[in-house]
């Protein structure tokens, strides 16, 4: 059970539509601060819908750092927000193969991409020989966008987990499908 009360969405100013307009757990725990919930999105509708990056490679780092992070909120929504920008559930499980070591078929940008998105959220850094692996395919804006959105969904998981926002009942066949680490072990 949340740590934080969900605010009805009938509770939330008009002026505040923005944030009722998400009907989903984490607005309805970010509304206990209006302000600081509308800040919270603005960044998160610059990387889905204004990033540099491709949006497939977005979600495949989002993933990575749900992943990564245990956190079942972040990790089965963005499944399925990764399903309209192209991730496949190959991908998916290319991405959970690539996190516990073994090779994959994904393209070496995303490979990369997905070491950046584990060192970046696992140690808080990331080593040159990734960095360089990465910055060999992208340019400095996509660059800055990738670890922006790493750095944001690190965010996101470490205040979904410190609240114990619960995952929507609507997410157990992804749950299913896609078991996270903590689930395996």
């Amino acid at each position: 059970m949340a740590r934080l009360p969900y605010v009805a969405t009938e509770d939330i100013p008009a002026e505040y539509s923005d944030i009722s307009a998400r009907n989903i757990n984490i607005y309805k725990a970010l509304a206990n601060n209006l302000k600081c919930a509308r800040e919270f999105s603005k960044l998160g509708r610059y990387i889905r819908y204004d990033s540099t990056i491709d949006p497939r490679l977005r979600e495949m780092v989002t993933l990575q750092v749900g992943y990564v992070a245990d956190c079942a909120y972040e990790f089965y929504h963005h499944v399925k927000i990764g399903h309209q920008f192209g991730v496949s559930d190959e991908d998916i499980h290319a991405m959970i193969a690539e996190t516990s070591g073994r090779t994959s078929q994904l393209d070496e940008l995303t490979r990369s991409a997905l070491r950046l998105a584990r060192q970046l959220t696992l140690e808080g850094k990331v080593d040159d020989e990734v960095y360089a692996a990465v910055a060999e395919h992208l340019p400095n804006d996509q660059l800055l966008d990738l670890v922006v959105t790493v750095c944001h969904y690190n965010s996101a998981t470490r205040f979904l987990k410190c609240f114990e926002v619960d995952l929507e009942d609507t997410y157990g066949p992804l749950v299913a499908q896609f078991p996270l680490r903590a689930a395996a072990q």
